[in-house]
């Protein structure tokens, strides 16, 4: 039987999106490849998370305005 499923790696271990269909301890082959390319490296994400830390969004306080959504250098 073949299933394709997605997941997210958390801590190194991969969580699939839904339940697969194997019985507990059941040996499979694993394929692994990124889904829509690449997903950052670790100084972009440190980058978003400054600014998200910097520029905290609430409810209700207006929206961003267009310079501040994009990236102007």
């Amino acid at each position: 039987m073949v299933e394709k499923v997605q997941a997210t790696v958390v801590n190194g271990v991969l969580c699939p999106d839904k339940s697969l269909p194997f019985p507990d301890r059941s040996r499979v082959q694993v394929t692994i490849e990124l889904v829509n390319g690449e997903s950052g490296s670790p100084d972009d994400w440190a980058t978003l998370r400054k600014w998200i830390l910097a520029n905290p969004v609430h409810g209700g306080e207006g929206k961003l305005t267009r310079d501040q959504l994009h990236d102007r250098d």
